[in-house]
Protein backbone atom coordinates (compact mmCIF):
# COMPACT_ATOMS: atom_id res chain seq x y z
CA UNK A 1 0.00 0.00 0.00
CA UNK A 2 1.25 3.49 -0.87
CA UNK A 3 0.20 6.41 1.30
CA UNK A 4 0.66 10.03 0.27
CA UNK A 5 0.88 12.49 3.16
CA UNK A 6 0.13 16.07 2.23
CA UNK A 7 1.31 18.64 4.75
CA UNK A 8 4.22 16.51 5.89
CA UNK A 9 6.41 19.45 6.91
CA UNK A 10 3.80 20.72 9.33
CA UNK A 11 3.56 19.43 12.90
CA UNK A 12 0.75 16.92 12.43
CA UNK A 13 1.93 15.52 9.10
CA UNK A 14 5.40 14.73 10.36
CA UNK A 15 3.97 12.98 13.44
CA UNK A 16 1.65 10.86 11.29
CA UNK A 17 4.51 9.76 9.06
CA UNK A 18 6.92 9.09 11.94
CA UNK A 19 4.38 6.88 13.72
CA UNK A 20 3.47 4.97 10.59
CA UNK A 21 7.06 4.46 9.42
CA UNK A 22 7.86 2.95 12.82
CA UNK A 23 5.20 0.29 12.12
CA UNK A 24 7.03 -0.56 8.90
CA UNK A 25 4.20 -2.00 6.81
CA UNK A 26 3.34 0.91 4.52
CA UNK A 27 5.22 2.76 1.79
CA UNK A 28 5.07 6.52 2.21
CA UNK A 29 5.38 9.47 -0.08
CA UNK A 30 5.26 13.04 1.17
CA UNK A 31 4.04 15.93 -0.94
CA UNK A 32 6.00 19.08 -0.32
CA UNK A 33 6.11 22.50 -1.93
CA UNK A 34 9.24 23.56 -3.74
CA UNK A 35 9.28 26.68 -1.54
CA UNK A 36 10.14 24.43 1.43
CA UNK A 37 13.71 24.29 0.15
CA UNK A 38 14.36 27.73 1.62
CA UNK A 39 13.06 26.87 5.12
CA UNK A 40 15.76 25.14 7.12
CA UNK A 41 13.39 23.36 9.54
CA UNK A 42 11.23 22.03 6.69
CA UNK A 43 14.31 21.07 4.68
CA UNK A 44 15.50 19.05 7.67
CA UNK A 45 12.16 17.18 7.87
CA UNK A 46 12.37 16.40 4.15
CA UNK A 47 15.91 15.08 4.55
CA UNK A 48 14.79 12.90 7.49
CA UNK A 49 11.98 11.49 5.35
CA UNK A 50 14.41 10.65 2.55
CA UNK A 51 16.75 8.95 5.03
CA UNK A 52 13.88 6.64 6.00
CA UNK A 53 13.46 5.66 2.33
CA UNK A 54 10.19 7.50 1.91
CA UNK A 55 9.48 9.24 -1.36
CA UNK A 56 9.21 12.98 -1.80
CA UNK A 57 7.00 14.52 -4.48
CA UNK A 58 6.58 18.20 -5.17
CA UNK A 59 3.09 19.58 -5.40
CA UNK A 60 0.99 22.65 -4.90
CA UNK A 61 -2.61 22.49 -3.67
CA UNK A 62 -3.57 25.25 -6.08
CA UNK A 63 -2.03 23.56 -9.16
CA UNK A 64 -4.01 20.56 -10.37
CA UNK A 65 -1.32 19.22 -12.67
CA UNK A 66 1.11 18.87 -9.74
CA UNK A 67 -1.57 17.16 -7.66
CA UNK A 68 -2.35 14.63 -10.37
CA UNK A 69 1.35 13.70 -10.55
CA UNK A 70 1.56 13.44 -6.76
CA UNK A 71 -1.54 11.21 -6.59
CA UNK A 72 -0.39 8.77 -9.27
CA UNK A 73 -0.09 5.17 -8.03
CA UNK A 74 -1.28 6.13 -4.53
CA UNK A 75 -3.78 4.06 -2.54
CA UNK A 76 -4.47 6.43 0.37
CA UNK A 77 -4.05 10.15 0.91
CA UNK A 78 -3.72 11.65 4.37
CA UNK A 79 -4.15 15.40 4.25
CA UNK A 80 -2.54 17.16 7.18
CA UNK A 81 -2.53 20.62 5.69
CA UNK A 82 -2.64 23.52 8.08
CA UNK A 83 -5.37 26.02 8.62
CA UNK A 84 -4.65 28.73 6.08
CA UNK A 85 -6.11 30.38 3.01
CA UNK A 86 -5.86 27.25 0.86
CA UNK A 87 -7.04 24.58 3.30
CA UNK A 88 -10.55 24.12 1.92
CA UNK A 89 -10.08 24.91 -1.76
CA UNK A 90 -6.71 23.16 -1.79
CA UNK A 91 -8.17 19.99 -0.32
CA UNK A 92 -11.00 20.13 -2.85
CA UNK A 93 -8.38 20.31 -5.61
CA UNK A 94 -6.55 17.39 -3.99
CA UNK A 95 -9.76 15.33 -3.83
CA UNK A 96 -10.42 16.04 -7.52
CA UNK A 97 -6.90 14.88 -8.42
CA UNK A 98 -7.27 11.81 -6.20
CA UNK A 99 -10.49 10.83 -7.97
CA UNK A 100 -8.85 11.26 -11.37
CA UNK A 101 -5.98 9.00 -10.32
CA UNK A 102 -8.18 6.31 -8.73
CA UNK A 103 -7.06 6.83 -5.13
CA UNK A 104 -9.09 4.48 -2.92
CA UNK A 105 -9.22 6.48 0.32
CA UNK A 106 -8.86 10.15 1.26
CA UNK A 107 -8.48 11.24 4.87
CA UNK A 108 -9.03 15.03 4.99
CA UNK A 109 -8.11 17.52 7.64
CA UNK A 110 -9.42 20.75 8.95
CA UNK A 111 -8.78 20.35 12.61
CA UNK A 112 -9.49 23.93 13.56
CA UNK A 113 -13.13 24.13 12.45
CA UNK A 114 -16.15 22.11 13.50
CA UNK A 115 -17.66 21.82 10.02
CA UNK A 116 -20.90 20.44 11.47
CA UNK A 117 -21.56 23.90 12.87
CA UNK A 118 -21.11 25.73 9.55
CA UNK A 119 -23.85 26.88 7.24
CA UNK A 120 -23.44 28.13 3.68
CA UNK A 121 -22.53 31.80 3.51
CA UNK A 122 -21.50 32.13 7.15
CA UNK A 123 -18.01 30.64 7.06
CA UNK A 124 -15.16 32.67 8.44
CA UNK A 125 -12.50 30.45 6.88
CA UNK A 126 -11.03 31.57 3.55
CA UNK A 127 -11.72 29.27 0.64
CA UNK A 128 -15.15 27.94 1.57
CA UNK A 129 -17.10 29.99 -0.98
CA UNK A 130 -14.60 29.23 -3.76
CA UNK A 131 -14.83 25.52 -2.96
CA UNK A 132 -18.62 25.56 -3.04
CA UNK A 133 -18.97 24.67 0.64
Amino acid sequence: MIVLVVGYTRILGSKIVAAAIDKGNVEFKAMVRSSNESHQEKRQKIDEMKAKSAGIVEGDLMKGETLRRACAEVDVIVSAVGNNEVTVLGQKNLIDAAKQQGVKRFIPSDYSVDDRQLSLGRQQQPGYAEAGV
